[in-house]
């Protein structure tokens, strides 16, 4: 548009895109006034929204306290000698001290070839290689021992482990190591493995690899009625004996064990009964025929004395089960130890003996039966028929002695030996190793502590949206520069609201009760685990920000408390007081269900931030259908001034024409 030259003004004229403008600007002004409105709904909904996740993660800190992740039923296990056994304690773990010995840890086999040249070559084929039960083969298409140990690796590395040592410029070793421990877990060698490890000089035909008894040859040497031999058991009862021979008469090598699986049962029904006294022995009755007929004599009568109630058999307990015979020699070996579950026992027979012709067993016990699943001579170190040639380790069963009771297995991992601890084995100690179970002090104090965290953290917003007070934000020091900013634009922005008002004073009320922790308990008060308002050491100025509802932490009072009133300060913040076995009481717990109100589906949080929503999508639409109005009314100013402009434009066209009509009007001038 045009500028507008009205006529017989000098030098004037009008800016009417100037005009329209500006009447249109104060025709925004109620627009921007709704925008401005708008912009307030939505920094209230993000405020509300920022409260319901502080609310939420309050909640969570609370729940944690009593619920089932609660660290009040946390245990750790703490041990005397880290350095030859470590524990991890369960939340099942009952707290206890338990003395364990460890005797030796469990090992894998790991052996190793002889010096082979640097151009030792491995022939195609299939290679296979067993550890315990498990087996894995692979097909090798042929080259040097790196690339052979790489085979390994790739194929069967779940089982072993190949490696490569060049010990001479000229020469170099290979090793297989099993990543199982255990003599359970021996490593073997299979298909044209065998033949390799043969050439490599890592095993040899073993002189020492033992044999095993055969149960069916046993015999029974006293009481043969309660000796029962059978192919898979050997039974002997109470004070019964029987002879267990050897297939041959055995050289014992150094290193030989002696391996059984036993098991001592009680007898319920006590020891067996005697047989009955012997009576007089009577002969025959005799008898006369004459043809036909036969008269048999009248039968003896004996006067026998009445059999006197046999005696009550004292009881005798006896683990002094086996003698080996050695060379016409009845040798002891040591007592054998007591499980009501089938156990394998193993005794270093090599110690005793240097030949074995078989092995007695004697059960001198009354009440006691004993049951012989295995029996077997063997030197731990062979493998199969073969032995190593060059063991870096033999793999060995881990055994303990747990309060006094000496057990083995086969992982230095063991988890079944204190109920809800897992024993981690690193080396044989120097004597008995305390573990105790204890419950997680710092665990739970960190909860506590985040529990208090979360809840500043919480009064302090809401204490800034509902107050208008720059110095709420001036007495929280750990603020950072950027984040002194964000809350000063959000001072007061919910001021007045009386739900975060409500809010706030339920909560500090909830944390001052005295709560129920037991008839027998005087701690009803998180003051007096060192948690208040003015909970820090005496003699400090006055701290303005006490007055806002924060909450201080004593450590040394709160340090105490947890070592010396564990149960009463988890009962404080989570108990059932009614026997239901369901939580009902408790600063937790009383936090944690007045929060639900608000966190959860549909509500408090919720429904504000829902009728926030609603009143930003009115003002949205107000706006929307305000500015089709402006955008009329613009279209309207601009019609009207163009058709100004037009009458303006006419009049200087008749002026020109009426000046060009008298040639001297512009001379009069």
């Amino acid at each position: 548009m045009s500028n507008i030259i009205i006529p017989g003004v000098s030098n004037s004229q009008m800016d009417t895109r100037r005009m329209v403008d500006e009447l249109m600007e104060i025709e925004r002004r109620p627009v921007e006034r709704l925008e401005n409105t708008r912009d307030q709904y939505q920094a209230q909904r993000l405020a509300w929204q920022d409260v319901g996740r502080h609310l939420n993660t309050f909640r969570t800190s609370a729940t944690r306290l009593y619920g089932f992740e609660s660290p009040f039923a946390a245990r750790i296990a703490r041990s005397s000698d880290p350095g030859s056994l470590t524990a991890e304690a369960s939340r099942t773990a009952q707290e206890d001290i338990n003395s364990i010995e460890v005797l030796q840890v469990a090992r894998a086999d790991s052996f190793a070839s002889q010096q082979l040249p640097s151009d030792y070559r491995v022939e195609a084929g299939r290679y296979g290689f067993q550890v315990g039960e498990q087996q894995q083969t692979f097909e090798f298409r042929g080259g040097n021992l790196s690339d052979f140990a790489a085979a390994v690796n790739r194929h069967a590395g779940s089982l072993l482990r190949a490696r490569v040592v060049r010990d001479t410029a000229q020469t170099q070793i290979i090793a297989f190591e099993s990543r199982h421990e255990g003599l359970e877990n021996r490593l073997s060698f299979t298909h044209r493995s065998e033949q390799m490890a043969l050439d490599m000089g890592v095993i040899a035909p073993s002189e020492r690899a033992g044999f095993g008894f055969e149960l069916t040859g046993a015999s029974a040497l006293r009481n043969a009625d309660a000796v029962h031999i059978g192919e898979e058991q050997l039974l002997l009862e109470a004070q019964s004996e029987a002879a267990l021979p050897a297939p041959s008469v055995m050289t014992i090598q150094p290193g030989m064990i002696l391996e059984l699986e036993l098991r001592f049962s009680e007898r319920p029904e006590g020891p067996p009964a005697p047989p009955p006294p012997p009576g007089p022995s009577i002969p025959g009755l005799g008898s006369v025929s004459l043809e036909d007929v036969t008269v048999l004599n009248a039968p003896s009568r004996a006067l026998l004395p009445e059999a006197p109630e046999p005696e009550e058999t004292p009881r005798v307990d006896s683990n002094e089960i086996l003698f080996a015979l050695s060379e016409g020699r009845r040798v002891p070996l040591p007592e054998l130890p007591e499980s009501e579950e089938f156990s394998m026992v193993r005794i270093p027979v090599s110690e005793y003996l240097q030949s074995l012709e078989g092995l007695e067993l004697v059960n001198r016990n009354t009440h006691r039966d004993i049951e012989i699943r295995s029996a077997r001579v063997f030197d731990p170190e062979a493998v199969g028929e073969y032995e190593p040639v060059n063991p870096l380790r033999t793999a060995q069963d881990a055994r303990l002695r747990v309060e006094g009771i000496e057990v083995t297995r086969s992982s230095n991992r063991i988890d079944d030996i204190v109920p809800g601890t897992t024993l981690n084995l690193h080396r044989p100690s120097a004597g008995p190793v305390e573990i105790a179970v204890e419950p997680d002090r710092e665990s739970a104090k960190d909860a506590v502590i985040e529990f208090v965290a979360y809840y500043n953290q919480l009064i302090r917003d809401i204490n800034i949206l509902t107050r208008a007070e720059p110095e709420i934000i001036d007495q929280i020091e750990y603020f950072s520069d950027e984040e002194r900013e964000q809350a000063r634009a959000r001072l007061g922005l919910l001021q007045g609201d009386s739900t975060l008002n409500q809010l706030r004073t339920r909560l500090q009320t909830i944390v001052m009760n005295a709560y129920d922790t037991g008839p027998d308990s005087e701690l009803r008060l998180l003051a007096q685990i060192g948690i208040s308002s003015n909970a820090g050491a005496p003699g400090r100025g006055f701290d303005p920000g006490r007055l806002r509802g924060y909450l201080e932490i004593n450590e040394n009072v709160l340090d105490n408390a947890l070592a010396n009133n564990f149960e009463e300060i988890r009962r404080l913040f989570g108990s059932d007081t009614d026997g239901d076995r369901v939580i009902d009481t408790g600063v937790g717990y009383t936090a944690s269900e007045y929060i639900r109100g608000f966190t959860q589906i549909g509500g408090v949080v919720a429904t504000r931030t829902n009728s926030i929503d609603t009143r930003i999508t009115n003002t949205d639409r107000q706006i929307e259908n305000y500015g089709e109005r402006l955008d009329r009314r613009e279209a309207e100013l601009r019609r009207e001034f163009s058709r100004m402009e037009g009458a303006l434009q006419e009049l200087e066209q008749s002026r020109s024409q009426i000046e060009g009509m008298n040639p001297n009007s512009g001379s009069r001038r």
